[in-house]
């Protein structure tokens, strides 16, 4: 399904010197000082498409916080015909949230979906740093991985009661959200396992979608070209995530976070 680098972590970049936008919403979200402490752990990396960052049993070695890449965690079943999505994330969460769970080792597949840069810290930093139950980086970790276990209920109702379209759509709006681009690289095989859609449903879908002008699609990429007529074939469950990931960076003020730390 995917090719594996194995081998590959990406390329490294050099550690982050002073508090700048990072462009992952979760760090850039964290008090002054935490980011003081997280700075010389952090490394910048560029994902390729495809890439396999963790396979499952492997050593959970480091955390993803993506900028426009977007990471895919999966998973098979007995005599399932796809993957069983667990996570999809890009700018506004974090991938291989083991390390936060204290889990010895990966349970999950964790492939890049669609190229892009990452910000990667090492499991070991992270146990440090967040070592303390109140620590900043502990607790915003901890509200992501709750509002992510929301976002899977609300995408199972929704699997159950939308039509094809409107979950393509919500998907698609997800996607650009998450990557903050709007065009992803992605092929039709690739929506339909973390979309839980037959393929061939997608590209009819997809087909009706490039007819009216809203998106184009061409060689494995993906455009929208009218977000706002997008929005309006999407269902109510895109709001519902959206609000549910916004809500991981809210009901504390940095400073009340900062005062904890």
């Amino acid at each position: 399904m995917y090719e594996v680098q194995r081998g590959s972590r990406g390329v490294i970049g050099t550690s982050v010197m002073n508090h700048a936008t990072f462009g992952n919403h979760l760090l850039d979200a964290l008090p002054r000082e935490e980011v003081g402490r997280l700075s010389a752990h952090l490394r910048r990396v560029f994902l390729h498409r495809g890439q396999i960052l963790a396979s499952p049993g492997d050593a959970a070695e480091f955390l993803y916080f993506p900028i426009d890449a977007l990471l895919w965690s999966w998973t098979t079943t007995t005599g399932a015909e796809r993957p069983t999505s667990l996570l999809t994330t890009g700018r506004r969460g974090a991938m291989s949230l083991d390390s936060l769970l204290d889990l010895p080792s990966t349970h999950g597949n964790v492939a890049v979906l669609s190229p892009g840069s990452a910000w990667r810290v090492a499991r070991t930093a992270l146990e440090s740093l967040s070592r303390a139950i109140d620590s900043p980086i502990r607790r915003m970790l901890t509200r992501f991985a709750y509002a992510s276990f929301a976002v899977c209920a609300y995408r199972l109702a929704c699997n159950s009661e939308h039509n094809v379209d409107r979950r393509l759509a919500r998907w698609l709006l997800f996607i650009m959200d998450e990557t903050g681009k709007p065009e992803a690289s992605l092929t039709h095989q690739q929506i339909a396992d973390v979309a839980a859609i037959r393929r061939p449903s997608v590209s009819l879908a997809f087909s009706d979608l490039q007819r009216r002008g809203i998106v184009r699609v061409h060689h494995g990429l993906v455009q929208i070209l009218n977000r706002e007529r997008l929005e309006r074939e999407t269902c109510p469950c895109y709001t519902a995530i959206r609000v549910a990931l916004e809500d991981a960076l809210s009901g504390e003020s940095l400073s009340e976070l900062s005062a904890s730390g």
